[in-house]
């Protein structure tokens, strides 16, 4: 009996969780992504609508040991996804028409975001290079995230880094899948950086990415000291045009990162990126490589690039 008391509670328990996760949705409940969530809850879904969002709000975030006033389109929740419903081709997050944008905003922010369980999917991302900006910022403690079949373009987040995606955290990872960024610039890590986290990106395309200290498309580095990088994961990834500088067209790294595993795995270089492939202080003994590295390509019919990255670019 006890057995059977204590099963039926358990269930109910498991129940109640599965159902206390909400869908809210922009525009029909709620006027703007922000306004969603703010509403939302750890384990809530955001869900938005086709359409082109560039309502933005100014707020103080936690950042580092002190604050930072930063002006955005989504000031992301713990443990909640950020998601479209129609995908990139039809969802688009404008920051490059953002009011009063005076530089220093970034469309996407996330802070204090230790769950795990938070993500961005399915988003055209659109900045206008003339202003320093971001088009997703992750800091404060910030772990696990995930950016998934995204398009950003056109973000200049000089004299920092990662105009396209970055994150400073303690620990964790950060996973890119089947996304595009173009024309990010940055001084280290032109489209992707991360500080002290274990990158993966997959089936991604980086096309005239640009940094001036190494890293065109890509950049992991460390402020603890070696190896706060376990692993750095580049899989079916495409790199054309970006310009690394004085090191790595398409990755590199700081003076102070190094891997337990580097992974570069069935990826192609089209010519024409400036700098080596891989940063100037990429040492195998350093960092153990698996895979079978680089192709490189006089045409992109063997690219690399996942199908949902490529039927986005000949749309």
């Amino acid at each position: 009996m006890r057995t059977r008391v204590l099963a039926a509670f358990l269930a109910f328990q498991a129940s109640a969780g599965a159902t206390s996760a909400a869908t809210l949705r922009v525009p029909s409940e709620y006027a703007t992504i922000n306004a969603a969530l703010d509403a939302s809850a750890a384990g809530d879904t955001v869900l938005v609508a086709p359409g082109t969002y560039s309502d933005a709000e100014t707020r103080t975030v936690p950042f580092g040991q002190g604050t930072l006033t930063d002006t955005a389109i989504a000031f992301l929740r713990d443990g909640v996804v950020l998601r479209s419903e129609g995908g990139a081709a039809v969802t688009i997050l404008d920051y490059a028409a953002v009011q009063n944008n005076t530089g220093g905003g970034i469309a996407v922010v996330g802070a204090g975001l230790v769950s795990g369980d938070c993500s961005v999917e399915g988003f055209s991302i659109i900045g206008d290079s003339a202003s320093l900006a971001w088009a997703i910022r992750l800091g404060s403690q910030c772990r696990d995230f995930m950016v998934r079949e995204c398009d950003i373009d056109g973000f200049d987040a000089r004299p920092f880094s990662g105009a396209g995606v970055w994150h400073d955290g303690l620990e964790g990872t950060l996973r890119v899948e089947s996304c595009v960024f173009r024309n990010c610039v940055g001084s280290g890590g032109g489209a992707v950086e991360v500080i002290n986290l274990d990158l993966e990106i997959v089936d991604t395309y980086f096309e005239a990415n640009r940094s001036i200290g190494g890293g065109g498309a890509i950049r992991a580095d460390s402020d603890t000291g070696d190896f706060a990088v376990h692993h750095v994961w580049l899989e079916r990834c495409t790199f054309v045009g970006n310009d690394g500088g004085f090191g790595g067209g398409a990755f590199g790294h700081g003076a102070r990162a190094g891997y337990n595993e580097f992974r570069f795995v069935d990826c192609v270089e089209v010519p024409r990126n400036r700098g080596h492939i891989l940063g100037y202080d990429l040492h195998p003994r350093r960092s153990p490589w698996q895979g079978s590295g680089i192709r490189r390509s006089s045409g992109m019919r063997r690219s690399g690039r996942s199908r949902s990255a490529a039927t986005r670019l000949l749309m």
